[in-house]
């Protein structure tokens, strides 16, 4: 694995990484990568890794070398279940200690789909980097690494942009122009594009906080507990709220 190598564990290489992979939930992204062995990857990946699959050539098992088989024919596929992702927290690798029992993959027709003779960053002295011409002291490192969408968030952008357009356009801005952080429901459902989908408080609020991270919450506002949308504006505190879910 190229962009997280655990003899690099402090390089800004794999630092960067660490945030890529720590977002990737947000972005309904995966990750999968290849290892010669899990430790040669970084700490950070391995913990926030959910499947984990050892691969061995079944022709160099026991009975394979006894038999002569050829190798890159037939491989033993070890899963192990390491967070709750694949089969629940309690039977995750962390509590059971045990794998699943194996799988084998016939790869013969599959043989040749890939060059697996290519070296990796063969030569290269800065793995995955574009420096800028700035100085040390105000470096720009940009990380090589290219991300598509899942076919989910592609779809989630054609069919609710719109209501993105919404968010940016009159929620997060009021009418003189100020940065707010917290919108009265009320109003939201007077927008004459939200009137018009029929949807009921329920299916806005549980949209707004799948495609956006808006959540309800109750709030006072003049001195009445009113349901507002929390927009996720880092750069202000957010003040404790009572969740209504």
């Amino acid at each position: 694995m190229e962009f997280a190598e655990a003899r690099r564990a402090m390089s800004n290489t794999n630092l960067y990484m660490d945030r890529v992979a720590q977002q990737l939930r947000k972005y309904q992204n995966s990750l999968i990568y290849t290892v010669i062995n899990e430790m040669f990857v970084d700490s950070r990946i391995r913990e926030l890794t959910d499947i984990f699959i050892r691969c061995e050539d079944t022709a160099l098992s026991m009975e394979g070398l006894a038999a002569k088989k050829p190798t890159g024919v037939d491989f033993k596929w070890t899963i192990y279940p390491m967070s709750g992702y694949m089969l629940g927290r309690e039977r995750s690798y962390y509590v059971t200690k045990k794998p699943l029992p194996p799988v084998y993959l016939h790869f013969e027709p599959w043989r040749g789909i890939y060059n697996d003779k290519l070296a990796q960053a063969q030569g290269k002295m800065k793995y995955g980097f574009n420096l800028t011409e700035k100085t040390t002291a105000g470096n720009n490192i940009g990380l090589g690494i290219e991300t598509q969408p899942s076919a989910e968030t592609v779809d989630n952008i054609a069919q609710f942009k719109w209501l993105e357009n919404i968010v940016n356009d009159r929620m997060i801005i009021d009418d003189e122009g100020n940065e707010r952080m917290f919108v009265p429901q009320a109003e939201v459902l007077e927008y004459p594009e939200i009137v018009a989908t029929g949807w009921s408080k329920t299916e806005l609020s549980h949209t707004f906080k799948q495609l956006f991270n808006i959540v309800t919450v109750a709030r006072r506002v003049d001195g009445v507990m009113s349901t507002v949308y929390r927009l996720p504006v880092d750069k202000k505190l957010q003040p404790p709220d009572e969740p209504i879910e």
